[in-house]
């Protein structure tokens, strides 16, 4: 019974927990600009195909996807233009024009029924369009309530942002401005950790109009400058509640201007990664190229360095082939060059281990008469790996069989079997 008291009062208490968590605005405003971007994503891709569809009736039409689903939605075909209406869309000089290029088009005529689908699709669009400026609005409005402090400081609709990518206000109030500063620039941080590429200076703030709108040179220190602002802004919302957004926004405007008015800093050369073929110009192997590379010059023209010490490919000097080459001898007109000491391909001047002659035999002539096994079998050589026991040894291991016996016919052997039947398998036959 006890257990079964304690587990109601557990599951009591995270369903009150669970509530709660659930009743904060932060997860509502969380939804609601992840909607605005899914409204954009969907948007763009149904506008481009009512442009496509559209220019099949009308292709002189030069106007932007979303008049072009305005005009759609309104009369569905060039046929059922009114000058009136068209006016209300784009323009009354714009509508003059389109009137006047419209006798003149090219393009395919429409029927009724042609007609009322795309009016149905542009329709559809223009009340995503609607449907979007009012999710909008109610974003600034939560944001402007929850997080008054940041919203003032930036735009309600970045700071939505940035409470969307910190996953609650908890969360954004309790980052450091290091982070903030860097927050939706997760992949290009993670780039420069693994492959030491250059650090991102800025996230998701970067829809600020003070950082987009700066010099590439200051974007950096504005950006830093902006996450210390929204830092301290985030923890007066979590925390206290107070308003102190004007305060900050001074503090940083006066920041600002001493940005802009500091001289601009030459730019650093971009980081290089120690790569393998820049290291002859490298003798410090530190990152970057020298101060000035040395002119190119062909190969053929002597601009071969030596090579380091210890280095595996390390020979004389190459031939010099910018004059031509020698002409070709074939392998049989004494063209051998001696091998290099220690090659462990030189057999010709070890005897005592096998391997070839002295000399290579020339066969450019002709090849001598072939002579068969048993009318010419040369000696094994000394010292050959495979040595075959004499009889007397055979009998002193205790061999029963005379010297001259083979060996008997008789006993098992193993054979590959062929045929379908016993695929992979050894058979076992008596011979």
């Amino acid at each position: 019974m006890k257990a079964l008291e304690t587990r109601k009062k557990f599951l009591e208490k995270a369903k009150k927990q669970t509530q709660e968590a659930l009743s904060r605005k932060d997860a509502l405003i969380i939804q609601a600009v992840r909607s605005l971007d899914d409204f954009d994503d969907v948007k763009a891709l149904l506008q481009q195909r009512i442009a496509e569809w559209f220019k099949i009736n009308f292709p002189d039409l030069r106007a932007n996807d979303e008049l072009i689903a305005r005009i759609a939605a309104e009369f569905g075909g060039k046929e059922n233009f009114s000058e009136k209406k068209l006016a209300e869309i784009v323009g009354e000089p714009k509508a003059e024009a389109i009137m006047r290029v419209k006798g003149e088009s090219f393009g395919a005529a429409f029927d009724k029924a042609d007609s009322h689908a795309m009016q149905t699709l542009g329709k559809q669009i223009v009340g995503l369009m609607e449907a979007r400026k009012e999710t909008q609005e109610y974003v600034t409005s939560l944001v402007e309530k929850e997080l008054k402090n940041v919203a003032y400081l930036t735009d309600p609709i970045l700071a939505a942002r940035l409470l969307s990518l910190a996953g609650s206000i908890e969360n954004l109030a309790e980052m450091p401005a290091s982070t903030i500063q860097v927050i939706g620039a997760e992949n290009s941080l993670f780039k420069h950790l693994r492959q030491h590429t250059a650090p991102p200076k800025h996230g998701v703030i970067f829809q600020h109009p003070a950082i987009n709108g700066a010099p590439l040179e200051q974007r950096g220190r504005i950006a830093r400058a902006l996450a210390a602002k929204i830092s301290i802004a985030a923890r007066a919302d979590y925390y206290t509640g107070n308003f102190i957004a004007e305060k900050l926004k001074e503090q940083f405007e006066k920041r600002l201007t001493q940005v802009h008015e500091a001289p601009i800093k030459p730019r650093k050369p971009s980081m290089i990664r120690n790569d393998f073929r820049d290291r002859e110009r490298r003798p410090d192997h530190g990152g970057g190229f020298s101060e000035k590379r040395p002119p190119f010059r062909p190969r053929g023209e002597g601009d071969f360095r030596p090579r380091r010490e210890g280095d595996f490919r390390e020979r004389d000097r190459r031939p010099n082939f910018s004059e031509g080459r020698p002409p070709f001898k074939p392998r049989g007109e004494g063209n051998f060059r001696p091998r290099d000491s220690g090659d462990f391909r030189d057999r010709e001047r070890r005897p005592t281990q096998g391997g070839f002659p002295e000399r290579r035999p020339n066969f450019s002539e002709g090849r001598p008469p072939f002579k068969p096994r048993d009318q010419g079998v040369q000696p094994r050589r000394e010292g050959d790996f495979r040595p075959r026991p004499k009889p007397e040894f055979r009998q002193e291991q205790g061999d029963p069989r005379p010297s001259g016996e083979s060996k008997p016919s008789g006993g098992f052997r193993p054979k590959w079997s062929g045929g379908n039947k016993g695929k992979g398998k050894f058979r076992k036959n008596r011979h």
